[in-house]
C-alpha cells in the first residue's frame, strides 16, 4: 500500500481525512457496541425461554404426579375403622410409607366413635403434600385439622395437625 505525499497535500486536506478517519472509527465502535448489545439480548431471551420451557415441564411434571396419585378409576368411598387400634396402625403404615418415620405420632383424644390422634415433624413442602395427598386416598374416612406449618428455610417446615376418624363400633385396642 502506497501512502499519499504529505507535503503536496494542505493542511486543510489532511485535517479532513483525520476528521474522516476519527468519524469512520467512531461510527465502527458505536456499530460493534450495538451488535454486542443485541448478542446479549439475544442470549437473555433464549435463557428466557430455556427457564419458561422448564417452568412447563416442571409444571406439567406436577400436574401428571398429582393426577396419578388421585387414581380416578379406582376411586372408592373411604370406610370406617373397625377400631382405634387399627386406624392407628393404619396411620402408622401411611406415614412410614409417604418417608415420616420420624412423626411423632399422639393420641389426642377419644369421644365416643371419634378417636383423633396428633402429628408433629419436619419435612420438605413437597413431601407435606404428598402426605396430604395420601390421606385424601386413603382406605379410611379422615379429617385433618388444626393444621400448622412453619417455614425454616431450605423448603423444609415444620409441621402439627390433628388427623381424626370415625370408628364402626366402640372398643378394641386404644393406641397411645
Amino acid at each position: 500500500m502506497k501512502f499519499p505525499n504529505l507535503k503536496f497535500m494542505s493542511r486543510e486536506k489532511i485535517l479532513a481525512s483525520a476528521a474522516a478517519v476519527l468519524v469512520v472509527i467512531a461510527a465502527q465502535m458505536y456499530m460493534i457496541r450495538e451488535i454486542r448489545n443485541a448478542a446479549a439480548d439475544l442470549q437473555s431471551a433464549r435463557e428466557g425461554a430455556m427457564i419458561s420451557k422448564l417452568a412447563e415441564a416442571s409444571r406439567k411434571h406436577a400436574i401428571s404426579q398429582y393426577n396419578s396419585s388421585l387414581l380416578p378409576e379406582s376411586i372408592l368411598m373411604p370406610s370406617e375403622s373397625e377400631t382405634s387400634g387399627k386406624f392407628y396402625s393404619q396411620l402408622l403404615s401411611m406415614l412410614s410409607n409417604q418417608g415420616f418415620k420420624d412423626a411423632e405420632v399422639s393420641k389426642s383424644g377419644e369421644d365416643g366413635r371419634l378417636v383423633s390422634f396428633k402429628i408433629k415433624g419436619t419435612t420438605t413442602f413437597s413431601g407435606f403434600m404428598h402426605l396430604m395427598a395420601s390421606f385424601r386416598q386413603g382406605a379410611y374416612l379422615m379429617r385433618v385439622s388444626e393444621l400448622a406449618l412453619e417455614g425454616m428455610g431450605n423448603n423444609m417446615l415444620r409441621y402439627t395437625f390433628t388427623v381424626s376418624a370415625r370408628i364402626a363400633h366402640k372398643g378394641g385396642g386404644a393406641a397411645k
